[in-house]
């Protein structure tokens, strides 16, 4: 059954950075997730580790935004004694191409869902959603920001998927010594993305440091711009409630990823992609 949804109308406001470093792994040859038969399968090699890319801090950011925006709709649809929301949100995110000389930006397309038991677990959502992605894919017409997202941000549609999170207020994997107040809560997010890279995030609430683990560099010039640190390649593969979820997400990710993939096929035959799955811009045409 499609889990229940109400919209979210709250308009998204520049990233927000955090100061703070990441200590370098050792250099090696890594391998990336790519998409196969059976997900979450190794298939092919992957830049270093240690290439910078601003979208990795920028996809950490509009993740902890939407989780403060959740937290804030939570506490308002409460105290105006309105049905709740559910403490997890999906986050879809796409490159937006850039033009002339300005970077891609990243747009992101989201779900929210009304409070309930059928969408009380996480993994249980990821898994729902999972199972109608792939009967949308089946009927020939499926496209995340149509049928999976409940709120869109303006975006073209050259703006190429990259990457795939979720979030949860108050996990019980977060311990506090005392209590926190409704609209700021502890946070976790989590984010796979088609470059290779895994995030997992967590934030205390308060004014306290969001703490992230990402397999690949954060950093994206000679001084570091938030606080961070590295994790193994195996990041979200483990028996935790974090790797469970991961897990699914990855399994979504790959399948998002492979239905993109034929359309970008069709658009790279004109235009060429990059390795992010999106179009190249356009070079003028010379007369």
């Amino acid at each position: 059954m499609e889990p229940r949804t109400t919209a979210w109308t709250d308009d998204l406001s520049e990233p927000l950075w955090i100061a703070g470093a990441g200590t370098a792994p050792e250099r090696s040859r890594q391998q990336d997730i790519g998409v196969g038969p059976n997900s979450n399968r190794i298939v092919g090699e992957q830049p270093d580790r240690m290439k910078p890319d601003r979208t990795r801090g920028d996809v950490v950011d509009r993740l902890l935004l939407a989780g403060r925006r959740l937290a804030r709709h939570r506490a308002d649809r409460e105290w105006a004694g309105e049905h709740p929301i559910g403490k997890h949100i999906v986050v879809f995110f796409y490159l937006e191409p850039g033009h002339d000389d300005t970077r891609d930006r990243l747009r992101v397309a989201t779900r929210m869902f009304l409070d309930g038991d059928d969408v009380a677990n996480l993994r249980g959502i990821i898994l729902q959603l999972h199972a109608l992605s792939r009967e949308y894919s089946a009927m020939g017409r499926f496209n995340p920001r149509e049928q999976l997202a409940n709120r869109v941000e303006p975006m073209s549609a050259d703006a190429g998927y990259v990457g795939l999170g979720v979030g949860t207020l108050d996990p019980e994997d977060i311990f506090l010594p005392g209590p926190h107040v409704s609209d700021n809560p502890p946070f976790r997010g989590i984010a796979v993305l088609s470059d290779g890279t895994r995030m997992l995030a967590r934030w205390t609430g308060g004014l306290d440091s969001v703490l992230t683990e990402s397999t690949h560099t954060l950093n994206v010039g000679p001084q570091p711009t938030r606080t961070w640190a590295w994790a193994g390649t195996q990041l979200l593969q483990d028996e935790s409630e974090a790797g469970r979820i991961g897990t699914a997400l990855i399994d979504l990710h790959e399948f998002i990823l492979g239905t993109s993939r034929v359309d970008i096929a069709f658009r790279a035959h004109h235009r060429g992609a990059t390795r992010w799955g999106r179009p190249e811009k356009r070079q003028p045409t010379p007369y």
